[in-house]
């Protein structure tokens, strides 16, 4: 999919939304060719088991991957609903579903959904918290490489390690549930 200019210009914007079949399947958001969302790799049933991506009343999600294609589409459960995507000039992905008793097109789900679904835009070793009201943080151990930038709610540059990291001494990884 391609986003139109604006509302008035049907001419192509920047933003396509596709199927990204470099390692596992994913399906990725850009602006020009920089990522700014993507889901969770194809498990086989669905993207990562993602709400808006699984079936439910309105559709089912189809995903083929052969040798000689790959595509993403939906089925409607019920042959009388209307429904169709609509990647606006803002880089919003929106399933609507046409409503005939009021008479209006309805959003089913919007992609971005919040914040922490934007693609990296808390640098290396930054975390996103959607309860939290600046949405960022760094990792435990971790500080941030620009603190004046984080200060102005910039958090690209990330996070740097508060002590360098010494490959002698039994450190190991931590987990980070969630």
């Amino acid at each position: 999919m391609t986003s139109w200019k604006s509302l008035q210009d049907p001419s192509s914007r920047d933003f396509t939304y596709s199927v990204d079949v470099h390692g596992l399947s994913q399906l990725v958001l850009c602006k020009g060719s920089e990522i700014i969302y993507r889901s969770a790799p194809w498990d086989g049933v669905r993207f990562g088991g993602w709400p808006p991506l699984q079936e439910n009343p309105v559709f089912n999600p189809i995903f083929v991957q052969n040798s000689g294609f790959v595509y993403y589409a939906f089925e409607h459960n019920e042959n009388t609903t209307i429904s169709r995507f609509v990647l606006n000039q803002s880089s919003l992905i929106r399933h609507l579903t046409w409503n005939p008793r009021r008479g209006e097109w309805v959003v089913i789900f919007t992609l971005p959904t919040d914040q922490c679904d934007i693609y990296a835009p808390r640098g290396p070793n930054g975390v996103c918290n959607i309860n939290n009201s600046l949405h960022c943080k760094c990792k435990e151990g971790f500080t941030p490489e620009v603190p004046q930038d984080w200060d102005n709610l910039d958090w690209s540059s990330g996070c740097v390690r508060k002590t360098p990291l010494n490959c002698t001494s039994d450190e190991g990884f931590k987990k980070f549930p969630g």
